[in-house]
């Protein structure tokens, strides 16, 4: 290597390759100052926000896609990876519509704020809006289920939201289309219990065509009571454990004499009577007594506990 570096011609080499070099970074700086064809790289940034410049105290706007395509372009891979990437991006694309009046109007966007360096086509070269007088109205909202939803045999005991009432934000003439503000529950099958869930709200008119509207807050509290299949089925009660000396047997009066029982159709078609044991051992005169009704699987009782009037009959003098 040393006797490489020593030969006479090591200098004048290494001096050409970096005057070489030179010219070519020098030639191709020129190239892209002059606009001649060089390489560039070709990006799309998409969905982007649309800003719309207007008196938003006073106008409301609707009609349009809130966003946009822009095809980009640049020699320069770095800035164009900056200005694709929405949290990096310097760009931004605006619609003025300072000095237009109430109405539908076409309005042209623009791209602000890119880099020099990098070029920009927008997808959309212009959006239609429609400018109205803000208005802001309270809409009770209206919790809804489609009794489809319900697995079967089972009835909507209630249905509310939480809150109760919210605040509408749209233009003058929307506001006054609104017939309802749904919370619309869809996304349960077979529903056979209580839930509370969080439904998005949807501004809806006489036609249930959903309205381009503000709401605050944007989703509540659905919460849901649903009532199984019932029954009404005779409770039956029977006597265990012993029986003091002198008592022929016992008498019981319920407080009712039915009892209601909950459950799929399936398990509460297969029971058609509830027993009730009552120990007797160390009853000797008469009592009132509650007593818990022993609950089958798969079913709830109204009411499971139950008063019983339990009465010891004695034997006759002749049966001692």
């Amino acid at each position: 290597m040393d006797r490489i570096i020593r030969h006479k011609w090591f200098s004048p080499l290494v001096a050409l390759l970096f005057a070489l070099l030179l010219f070519w970074n020098a030639n191709s700086e020129n190239k892209v100052l002059k606009g001649e064809a060089v390489p560039s790289i070709s990006a799309v940034a998409d969905k982007v926000p649309i800003q719309l410049l207007f008196d938003d105290k006073k106008y409301y706007i609707s009609g349009f896609d809130p966003t946009t395509t822009v095809y980009l372009k640049s020699n320069n891979k770095v800035l164009l990876d900056g200005e694709t990437n929405e949290l990096t991006r310097n760009f931004k694309v605006q619609a003025d519509l300072t000095n237009l009046e109430e109405g539908v109007h076409d309005v042209p966007l623009e791209v602000k704020g890119l880099n020099s360096a990098v070029n920009a086509v927008l997808g959309d070269q212009s959006i239609n809006v429609t400018i109205e007088k803000r208005a802001t109205k309270e809409f009770e909202v209206v919790p809804e289920l489609n009794d489809t939803l319900l697995k079967q045999g089972y009835t909507l005991e209630s249905i509310t939201a939480d809150p109760e009432k919210v605040t509408v934000t749209a233009g003058e003439s929307t506001i006054h289309k609104i017939d309802k503000v749904a919370a619309v529950l869809s996304d349960v099958r077979d529903l056979s219990e209580n839930m509370t869930r969080e439904v998005d709200l949807v501004a809806l008119d006489e036609q249930a065509n959903a309205l381009g509207v503000i709401i605050a807050p944007a989703a509540v509290k659905v919460q849901v009571k649903v009532t199984a299949p019932s029954k009404s089925v005779p409770l039956e009660i029977k006597q265990s454990g012993s029986i003091a000396e002198g008592i022929k047997e016992f008498k019981f009066k319920p407080e009712m004499e039915n009892i209601v029982i909950y459950g799929s159709r399936t398990t509460i078609d297969a029971i058609d009577k509830l027993e009730l044991v009552i120990d007797t051992s160390g009853i000797e005169k008469r009592e009132l007594e509650s007593y818990s009704i022993t609950k089958p699987e798969g079913v709830e009782l109204d009411p499971a506990i139950v008063q019983v009037e339990v009465t010891p009959v004695k034997k006759d003098k002749e049966e001692k």
